[in-house]
C-alpha cells in the first residue's frame, strides 16, 4: 500500500533515536510504498535545536529520509515563511484560531494538521497525551492521525 504521510516534528527525534525505524522509512520510500512530506515548520524546528551536535544529526535525518517539502496550508505571522506557505480561507483561519486558543505553541501543529488535510496526507506524530490527540482530531476530523510505529 502506498501511504502518503506528513511528519510531525517530534517524529524526526524518534527517527534519530531509532536507526531501525529510520531504515524502515527509507526502504519504504525507495520501494515507492511510502511518500514522506515535510514543511518548513519541521526544518525550522530542527534548525532551532540548541545543541549543535543534535541539530546536525536531526538535519541529517530530515535530509536522508527521502521527504518532499510542501508549503504549509495557512500563514501565521512569526511562524510561516512567505515563500513556503499558502493563504487559506477565513473559515480555515477561524478553525486555526480555535485550535490554537490561548496557546500560541499550537500554531505549528495547526499548520501541519491543516497541511495534512489539504494535501490528503496521514499525520504521523509521537504525541501521546490523549487530551492533545483528542484536540487534534476534534479540530481536524478529516485527518488520519497515527503513531510512528503504525507507518
Amino acid at each position: 500500500m502506498n501511504r502518503r504521510c506528513l511528519l510531525d516534528s517530534n517524529v524526526v527525534d524518534e527517527l534519530l533515536a531509532r536507526p531501525d525505524l529510520r531504515r524502515h522509512f527509507q526502504e519504504r520510500v525507495v520501494a515507492h510504498n511510502l511518500e514522506v512530506f515535510v514543511t518548513h515548520v519541521q526544518w525550522d524546528e530542527v534548525a532551532a535545536t540548541p545543541s549543535s551536535a543534535s541539530r546536525a544529526d536531526l538535519l541529517t535525518v530530515l535530509r536522508t529520509i527521502g521527504a518532499t517539502e510542501v508549503p504549509t496550508s495557512g500563514f501565521v505571522i512569526g511562524v510561516s515563511r512567505l515563500d513556503m506557505a499558502r493563504l487559506t480561507s477565513s473559515e480555515d483561519a477561524a478553525r486555526h484560531r480555535a485550535y490554537v486558543g490561548r496557546s500560541t505553541r499550537r500554531s505549528r501543529d495547526a499548520l501541519l494538521l491543516a497541511t495534512a488535510e489539504r494535501e490528503g496526507l496521514v499525520f504521523v506524530t509521537q504525541e501521546v497525551k490523549p487530551r492533545n490527540l483528542a484536540r487534534m482530531r476534534a479540530h481536524f476530523p478529516a485527518v488520519e492521525i497515527i503513531g510512528v510505529d503504525d507507518v
